[in-house]
């Protein structure tokens, strides 16, 4: 993450451009440029901009896909800087638990992820960084926790929350994720207004909402507006009323599994198995999928020999940008147990993904894949 743009009450700065400004304190916020949502807060603390002085902002990655941290650089003679951490951290959480119901997910007794499904991984949600209690309950026995965890979530980092076993003796794993950064990122001084209108040439006609959890398909909504008079403007100054209101309608959802439409080797190292460091696999799937690089891959040769692997344990899975196809390639021997030929077979068939969902979190139809053979084609 490099050099970003800056803005101060509305007046746009490039990385090479500077333009003066009154010392004072200001707050900074930094948003994603594109869909204006925070990627880095720093809650009440000011940056204070001293008289003379030339600041020059830096935003960085620390492993989290969306969220970033910001240097504050004095680029006078002085050349002192600070870095202020994010107030921010993201956390998923993945379900290879054998409960039967979907779960809920509290962060410190508030409700945060609902109904993530046996096999799903659900989309990150933004929390205060920091020690947190997560509290994990079955959506069929409200009120009752299966499994505590107290992770001490870093700034600016996403982490993932792996869920196994069964209701009585659910075990939770932490781990930390290490996403390439993909935001793009806005510094705005706050000037504590909205930096999304301060001029006519910063002014737009959309904002966005965050919601703490997903809304129900297939059902109109309204959303009401109650401004105070200045609050809301267009740009030839005219107040947006107060009540205003639009209504929307949520797509049907989505209840369709996908397939594996396509699976065979791309490497083979030394022999005809599939065990050795090196080997590899693709699978192409009918849709979009979710992105998991942590699932687990099941797997059964013709003798019967069977193997699991283990995404960021015993293999790398990388996605394609589309995350249509997912390539599996072995970084440690690869296990296997049973079966009459030693080693995992080629052709192997792929008999279970756990983790490894579409993005509406269902599951793959595995009998009703066209190809889950690993073979050469």
């Amino acid at each position: 993450m490099g050099l970003i743009s800056v803005q101060f009450s509305g007046l746009a700065y490039s990385p090479s451009a500077s333009r003066s400004r009154a010392r004072s304190l200001r707050r900074l916020d930094v948003i994603n440029d594109g869909l204006r949502h925070a990627v880095w807060l720093v809650g009440i603390k000011l940056v204070h901009f001293g008289e003379k002085t030339l600041v020059q902002a830096v935003a960085f990655g620390k492993g989290s896909s969306k969220l970033v941290t910001v240097a504050m650089l004095n680029i006078d003679p002085s050349g002192t800087g600070q870095v202020i951490e994010n107030i921010l951290a993201e956390f998923k959480l993945t379900n290879a638990s054998s409960v039967g119901s979907p779960l809920n997910v509290f962060v410190d007794g508030v409700l945060t992820l609902a109904n993530v499904p046996f096999a799903g991984v659900s989309n990150y949600e933004k929390v205060i960084a920091g020690s947190r209690t997560i509290s994990i309950q079955s959506s069929a026995t409200p009120g009752a926790n299966l499994l505590t965890l107290v992770p001490n979530l870093a700034p600016a980092t996403d982490t993932s929350i792996v869920v196994s076993g069964p209701a009585g003796a659910l075990q939770g794993l932490v781990l930390t994720d290490n996403n390439p950064a993909t935001t793009d990122p806005l510094v705005v001084a706050m000037d504590f207004s909205d930096p999304c209108g301060n001029t006519q040439i910063t002014a737009h006609n959309t904002f966005a909402v965050d919601l703490n959890a997903p809304l129900a398909g297939s059902t109109t909504f309204t959303v009401t507006l109650f401004p105070a008079p200045g609050e809301i403007k267009d740009r030839s100054l005219n107040n947006l009323p107060n009540p205003s209101s639009t209504t929307f309608n949520t797509g049907a959802p989505d209840f369709t599994p996908p397939t594996l439409t396509d699976t065979r080797v791309v490497n083979n190292i030394a022999s005809t198995d599939f065990s050795d460091v090196g080997d590899a696999f693709s699978v192409t799937f009918s849709e979009k999928m979710n992105g998991n690089v942590f699932g687990l891959i099941p797997m059964i040769d013709p003798d019967g020999s069977t193997a699991t692997v283990s995404c960021g344990n015993n293999s790398s899975c990388i996605w394609n940008v589309a995350t249509t196809t997912l390539t599996v390639t072995l970084t440690q021997p690869l296990a296997n147990s049973g079966g009459t030929v030693p080693g995992l077979q080629l052709p192997a068939t792929i008999s279970g993904l756990i983790g490894i969902t579409d993005q509406a979190g269902n599951a793959p139809d595995m009998p009703g894949s066209a190809d889950r053979v690993i073979d050469v084609e």
